[in-house]
């Protein structure tokens, strides 16, 4: 049998002056089939026949074009016409059921034919009245792709008579073939479409079918499409400040917070502007984070788990949102040359891949690339396999907790690097941490004594965090963190006491499991309390001895141990109270009570250490009685603004009759943070 079709399709230009460009192309095309069906199968009354189709495709095209001026001049120039076949072997199936009285025959042709129009240079002169002068422009590319989607012929449920089982099967089929012209529209050729490149249509007429000595009368549908072929295109997706954009979320509870645009457009191969304009342009985030909360200390109750990132009606009020935010469309009447979509943090360590799809008139997806050319769209920029944004300027992996201070052996800060970009929130404000610098929390419920804070940031190199009640849970920092969490990190609680902790002390620091060395870093800190309206004698005693609770809760110990006698100590005759040059001190009284000192104990080492404790008015040594020999030191307190970093005795311990070196010292190589 025999399929034909023809037709013309026109666009019209209005110049100035009246001038009007009507644009054609028109033309025809052929299918002749023939069908070899030689491979029989029987299921009950099913009779299948398998077999080959030929397709003998044939189509011929011409262009011309017909320019009229406002004075009724009219030129018409051709283009000349373009012939092209092609030959087809497809399988084809052919199944009776006897027992229904019904058949199929099913060709798959699911081939396409470029149809070339290869426009040759060409001049003339309309009319003398317009006095204007066109020249054509060599077009190399192909224009038209002419597609046959599918031929299926079917019958109407008409009787079949009984046959003989002999094969092969030959079939021969012929149609009206003036039905299948494609149509015009009130008299004037077929349009081509006001938005897009491809026309498509479909024809059902009857057919006159012969199988053997049987005649049928089935319809026979035949489809077709006609595209316009341009340049070979692309989805260019870019996104304005990528590299400096970190996410925020809205407040500590996780509202909307600051937006991030994508914005995706069809261009040519060659990156000039493409003529095509999406049917539909698809944002989709893949594998989006979903950390509990906004930070990783807030809230502090019922933290939101919604995805960190999200497209929202509100940004978008022209696309259409699906699952929690996770896409979005926008169809043919909002997706322009240029398609925005506006990406929403509701975290401050969100992370997301974004994949993006253009849907072309015809059917033609394009898979959106980043203008700069990376393979994925990271949002935030990041490296692959990284949760922490480009902007953070942060060096190693996100979970990398190697914090170091030279001097000091131990590592890390109990922070992870992604829960150092994430961030805290610090009396109310929002804050990102510092991967190269140890950091701590405390909540200073004193409200007072930020001096001494400094003095311990100076001193051990540690920053302090200050934060509120609600940004710690049960003293614990990242109650918040699942996925940057390597260890559960904690605050220090610093507070004032009404009773005295005892007498003559200002501060002391509170441990859940005792302060041996496998205990001391802030998680088995219960607090330090500090004594309310402690005497500041000497001037500065109270700011250093707060100073020296955070050094003791960070790990560091004292030089010594204490005078093993009691306190105040009563005198006996096996003791002697000397003077500084070892003469007899004269007016000896029955008791000292003031602080009392030995060499390598609590004074010792370096004296201006926070460690050390302030020195006292004598320094005890065993006598050969048995006894003490007391000797008077004087010599004024200093302030204590560092920590040591070995045992040697500084400033007065250096004299003979001082406490001397440490017996424990490098309180600097003490401070520990984490486990």
């Amino acid at each position: 049998m025999t399929l034909e079709s023809g037709g013309s399709y026109a666009a019209i230009e209005e110049g100035d002056g009246g001038l009007r460009s009507e644009k054609q192309v028109s033309g025809r095309d052929s299918i002749t089939l023939n069908l070899n069906l030689n491979q029989k199968s029987v299921a009950g009354q099913v009779l299948t026949f398998r077999g080959e189709a030929q397709l003998k495709w044939e189509v011929e095209f011409s262009r011309r074009e017909v320019t009229s001026g406002s004075g009724g001049s009219s030129n018409r120039h051709e283009f000349g016409k373009h012939r092209s076949a092609k030959t087809l072997s497809r399988p084809a199936t052919l199944t009776l059921d006897l027992g229904r009285g019904t058949y199929a025959l099913i060709i798959e042709a699911q081939e396409q034919l470029i149809v070339p129009y290869n426009v040759t240079t060409s001049t003339y002169i309309p009319g003398d009245r317009l006095n204007t002068r066109v020249t054509g422009t060599p077009n190399p590319a192909p224009v038209f792709t002419r597609v046959l989607n599918s031929i299926t012929i079917k019958n109407q449920g008409a009787d079949l008579l009984e046959w003989g089982p002999s094969y092969p099967l030959a079939v021969e089929a012929t149609l009206d073939a003036a039905a299948m012209g494609m149509p015009s529209l009130d008299g004037r050729p077929f349009a081509l479409p006001a938005q897009g490149n491809t026309i498509r249509g479909q024809r059902t007429l009857p057919l006159r079918l012969q199988l053997f000595d049987q005649v049928f009368s089935p319809n026979l549908t035949k489809a077709w499409t006609l595209t316009a072929d341009p340049k070979p295109m692309k989805l260019e997706v870019e996104i304005p400040g990528h590299r400096e954009w970190m996410p925020e979320a809205g407040g500590p509870t996780g509202a909307a917070g600051n937006t991030i645009n994508l914005r995706a457009r069809v261009l040519n191969e060659d990156g000039s502007p493409s003529q095509i304009t999406p049917e539909k342009v698809e944002f989709k985030l893949i594998n989006t984070s979903r950390e509990p909360g906004a930070a990783i200390n807030a809230p502090l109750e019922s933290p939101r788990l919604d995805p960190d990132l999200q497209f929202s009606p509100a940004q978008n009020p022209k696309g259409v949102m699906a699952d929690q935010g996770q896409s979005i469309t926008f169809d043919l009447a909002t997706a322009g040359p240029v398609t925005t979509a506006v990406l929403t943090s509701y975290d401050f360590g969100g992370f997301t891949t974004v994949e993006v799809r253009a849907i072309l008139p015809g059917g033609q997806e394009l898979t959106g690339q980043l203008k700069t050319g990376e393979p994925d769209i990271l949002i935030p920029h990041r490296q692959p396999g990284s949760r922490i944004a480009t902007a953070f300027a942060a060096t190693g992996g996100d979970l990398d907790d190697d914090e170091s201070v030279d001097g000091n052996a131990y590592r890390g800060d109990g922070l992870s690097r992604y829960e150092e970009y994430r961030g805290l929130f610090a009396k109310g404000a929002h804050r990102r941490l510092d991967p190269k610098t140890k950091e701590i929390a405390v909540n200073n419920r004193t409200g007072t004594y930020q001096e001494a804070q400094a003095i311990f940031k100076t001193a051990s190199g540690v920053d302090v965090v200050e934060v509120n009640d609600p940004e710690l849970k049960d003293r614990q920092l990242n109650f918040n963190s699942e996925e940057g969490q390597v260890v559960k990190q904690f605050g220090l609680v610093m507070q004032f006491v009404d009773t005295p902790i005892a007498p003559g002390v200002i501060g002391h620091t509170v441990f859940r499991n005792g302060h041996d060395e496998a205990n001391r870093w802030p998680a088995n800190v219960l607090r330090i309390d500090v004594t309310r309206n402690a005497v500041d004698d000497p001037v500065g005693m109270v700011v250093d001895t707060i100073a020296h609770e955070l050094a003791h809760a960070c790990g560091a110990e004292h030089h010594g141990p204490e005078f093993p006698g009691e306190s105040p100590h009563v005198l006996t005759p096996l003791d002697r109270l000397l003077n500084a040059d070892g003469s007899p001190y004269a007016n000896r009284p029955t008791e000292l009570k003031s602080t009392i000192n030995i060499p390598g104990g609590l004074s010792s080492g370096d004296p201006q250490c926070l460690m050390a404790y302030p020195k006292g008015s004598w320094v005890a040594r065993r006598n050969s009685e048995g006894g003490w020999n007391f000797t008077r030191a004087l010599e004024p307190q200093v302030r204590r603004v560092r920590l040591c970093r070995s045992t040697a005795a500084t400033g007065y311990n250096t004299l003979p009759h001082n406490c001397g070196d440490a017996s424990s010292g490098n309180c600097f190589g003490m401070i520990r943070l984490r486990p």
